[in-house]
């Protein structure tokens, strides 16, 4: 006597399985295109976060000329007042074109934050 048993049911779904590759051709559509947005804000925040570094670098060097310019006289003793006066003028004038040069990278960043923020809720809207 041979007994019939039907095969076993496929085993279930996980989570991640359903995730990685999703069933529906359009849901997959936009999941791609939803990691490929994401992927391109985090390369151009990653590109400002570099810049930004930089400035920092180059501020921190530009403050510690500035205080050891304050902080006495050139090695041989002769520095002035003068002399002092013009070195101090030179670095407020690269600290305050950095500082303009700052103040423009955080302005490109809260624009692409503000496109990011606007390009998601659009993308909701229209789910």
């Amino acid at each position: 006597k041979t007994i019939f048993r039907p095969p076993p049911p496929p085993p279930p779904a996980t989570f991640r399985s359903m995730m990685l590759e999703p069933n529906d051709p359009e849901l997959k559509l936009n999941l791609e295109q939803h990691l490929e947005r994401q992927e391109m804000n985090l390369k151009v925040q990653m590109e400002l976060q570099t810049k930004l570094h930089r400035q920092l670098l180059v501020q921190r060097q530009l403050q510690h000329q500035l205080e050891h310019s304050f902080n006495g006289e050139s090695a041989d003793g002769s520095n002035t007042e003068s002399q002092r006066w013009q070195a101090t003028t030179a670095l407020k004038n690269s600290l305050r074109e950095r500082l303009t040069k700052h103040v423009v990278m955080q302005q490109e960043m809260l624009q692409h934050l503000d496109a990011l923020v606007s390009s998601e809720v659009d993308a909701a809207a229209s789910s």
